[in-house]
């Protein structure tokens, strides 16, 4: 066993098996790494002014020999800190595009560009985007019977209670005025929206009502907000209901169209689309 002393008591270890290891007497892996310090980096690269082509702070590459799971990179945070990240990537001084996180994959029987899973907290988002979010594909929900249970028709009270939303145009506050209301900053889309209010829409369908958390994201990750909470709609889940109401109105019209004719009286058809 090879021990070499290195200032700040690094420690070098080479074992039989030709394991290295830092900050480790024993490895368990081709190379390891054990850092114990008060210092915020464990390991920190720099790359300035480095070759005229792609420049990588870590590349890492996995082929072959390995029949299970491959990971380039895997990265796990935990303990008692206020935040942890398992990868915290940041993108930015580009003069043309830049990506905080950006994930391709392709090949299998599947491939998901980025797979995110959260559990275990009282809230989970297994994917949360402060700001806007664009889609050239299609989103999709799991609507499947067989993941369903306790299936009714939607009630004429649930019905009656989408005739009392109130909709509404506005815009979202600036930086300045959610200050000025003791709020967090926030990335808030600009322009005319559409839309409800929550507190509203809680008050006669409390289902489609759900408390949520305002997660601001720490600039320089040395700072912290207080998150905040607040109110969210489904609004994909209004959808059906005003369906349901639909058929209903459907089915009163051809009613009335019926007793019209009963009466000799010639009317359009309701669903032929002519007046």
């Amino acid at each position: 066993m090879l021990g070499l002393a290195y200032p700040a008591a690094a420690q070098i270890e080479l074992d039989s098996n030709g394991r290295v290891g830092i900050g480790s007497s024993a490895p368990v892996s081709t190379s390891q790494v054990y850092l114990k310090s008060a210092r915020e980096h464990g390991l920190k690269l720099n790359l300035d002014g480095v070759g005229s082509g792609n420049a990588y702070g870590v590349y890492s590459f996995i082929q072959n020999g390995y029949a299970s799971y491959r990971f380039a990179l895997w990265g796990k945070a935990q303990g008692s800190s206020t935040q942890s990240y398992g990868l915290h990537a940041t993108g930015t001084g580009a003069s043309n595009q830049n990506f905080g996180a950006y994930g391709s994959a392709t090949g299998g029987s599947q491939a998901y560009g980025v797979y995110g899973v959260a559990s275990g907290a009282s809230t989970n988002y297994a994917g949360y985007f402060f700001g806007n979010v664009y889609a050239t594909g299609t989103v999709t929900q799991l609507s499947d019977s067989r993941f369903k249970r306790d299936i009714t028709t939607i009630s004429s009270e649930t019905k009656s209670a989408l005739l009392e939303l109130k909709p509404l145009t506005y815009r979202f506050a600036n930086v300045n005025e959610l200050a000025a209301a003791g709020l967090p900053r926030a990335s808030l889309a600009d322009g005319v929206h559409y839309g409800l209010i929550a507190q509203e829409v809680q008050a006669v369908l409390p289902d489609l009502v759900s408390q949520e958390i305002l997660a601001i994201p720490a600039e320089d990750l040395s700072t912290q907000d207080v998150p905040v909470q607040t109110l969210g709609v489904n609004y994909s889940e209004l959808i059906p209901i005003l369906i349901a109401v639909i058929q209903d109105q459907q089915a009163q019209i051809e009613a009335l169209q019926a007793a019209v004719r009963g009466a000799g009286i010639d009317v359009p058809d309701a669903t032929s689309g002519n007046n």
